[in-house]
């Protein structure tokens, strides 16, 4: 990629003063030796002990070149690494081949210094489906470079021209809006992808100018507080540079979540392997007399196992409302019909992938009326589709059984990650002329 139009695409999202901003934050954070940068992180690492809390840092492999032996501290410390690119560079203006390059590149770094991986994160969050379809074939587990865009914001809080720069640089993400989407792990050809929520430090702090802490923590908190009430994932991605100004916000944000005792908090490789080891889970049906099935659920010790049941349960505010957490690994269930999901032998691979990763119970039969729910949906539908067919299977009049997405019963799931680009302005400087 010519260093012309990397530099111009960065410089089209800011408006000269922003740039100028920029240039002197980066210079104070990170310095000519690196030492205050050096000094945020472990700070960070160290805040993230004191919760049990292992945070996912996705860094530059170049990076990790020019200062193993700090990397090799911070994984020892208890963190989780992820590759996040050989240069810090937007990978759409690279062919295929030089993408390939790069990634086979910045996996024979981590290897060389001895550092763990088993994901990436692409810089600038800016992919697209052949970068993906390289990563699957080199071997990575997951990949959470997709965003989420939260209404977490309220425009008139800031002046237009900040505004404007916020708008910007979402555009370059591609993202999904929050409320047209369900935020949730999604296995695509053998790779976990785990979309990533903004807006983050970059945004609030960077782009908006917001330091005021208790509304950081307001934005995180709603954050937080919707995926809870839905049941989902939120990757908060946070870059330690700016660890000075937000760490009361994340601390806040963290006892808040330890508070609620129902959220699962894991490094994004734990959550990529639950989500495979729970698409694997499955349940066998036994009818031992009329309208009476024996369950078998085949799974793992921390799955929760759920009947719906809308006729004989509800708790409003929970995502367990229509269900009851079964804490057996069988049961015998009453109901009037085949308590699954009711499938012709037309519904296409896709549907039946989706039922499988949201832990339905289904049969593939000619007479999908004798089950408790019956889908007509040939092929996937769109978001707005999903969540009628999800509000449907939920809300059945006749018992349904599915595992639930969490392990042990945890309500959501709550991931922490921080992108490291750099550690002095070399590795700045190097991300234009390395």
């Amino acid at each position: 990629m010519k260093r012309a139009a990397q530099m111009n695409s960065r410089l089209r999202i800011r408006s000269w003063d922003q740039s100028l901003s920029r240039i002197f934050n980066i210079i104070w954070r990170y310095g000519a030796s690196g030492k205050r940068f050096r000094r945020y992180l472990f700070d960070f690492v160290r805040l993230m002990k004191d919760y049990d809390i292992i945070p996912t840092l996705p860094v530059t492999a170049s990076v990790v070149n020019r200062h193993p032996d700090m990397f090799i501290k911070i994984q020892k410390l208890g963190v989780e690494f992820a590759i996040h690119g050989y240069r810090h560079i937007d990978y759409t203006q690279l062919d295929k081949d030089e993408v390939k390059t790069h990634i086979h590149s910045a996996i024979d770094i981590f290897e060389h210094h001895g550092l763990h991986w088993s994901g990436y994160r692409f810089p600038l969050l800016r992919r697209d489906d052949s970068s993906k379809s390289l990563l699957r074939q080199a071997g990575f587990l997951w990949d959470s470079s997709d965003v989420v865009s939260w209404n977490s914001l309220c425009p008139n809080d800031f002046s237009e021209e900040r505004w404007q720069a916020y708008q910007m640089i979402l555009e370059t993400y591609h993202p999904v809006d929050s409320e047209d989407t369900q935020i949730l792990p999604q296995i695509v050809d053998g790779l976990v992808e785990m979309p990533v929520s903004v807006p983050d430090d970059d945004i609030i702090i960077e782009r908006l100018g917001l330091t005021d802490t208790e509304k950081i923590i307001s934005i995180w908190r709603k954050m937080l507080d919707e995926t809870r009430e839905r049941g989902e994932l939120l990757v908060l991605q946070i870059h330690p540079e700016r660890f000075d100004v937000y760490c009361s916000c994340l601390e806040n944000v963290i006892q808040t979540v330890k508070s609620y005792g129902d959220v699962w908090i894991a490094p994004l490789g734990q959550i990529a392997r639950w989500w495979k080891e729970k698409y694997g889970f499955s349940f066998k049906l036994e009818e031992v007399s009329r309208c009476h099935y024996k369950v078998y659920a085949k799974c793992s010790d921390r799955a929760t196992p759920l009947m719906l049941d809308r006729a004989s349960l509800l708790n409003e505010g929970d995502p367990f409302k229509y269900a009851r957490v079964m804490q057996k690994r069988s049961w015998v269930i009453e109901s009037p019909t085949i308590p699954v999901i009711g499938l012709k032998p037309s519904t296409s691979p896709e549907i039946l992938a989706l039922l499988n990763q949201e832990g339905f119970a289904f049969e593939i039969t000619d007479h999908p009326e004798t089950c408790s729910a019956c889908l007509k949906y040939p092929r996937v539908p769109k978001e707005e589709g999903k969540e009628r067919m999800y509000e449907m299977l939920e809300t059945t009049d006749n018992p349904l059984i599915r595992f639930w997405r969490w392990p042990n019963a945890a309500r959501c799931c709550l991931a922490i990650s921080g992108d490291i680009d750099g550690v002095d302005l070399r590795d700045i400087w190097e991300r234009f002329y390395g």
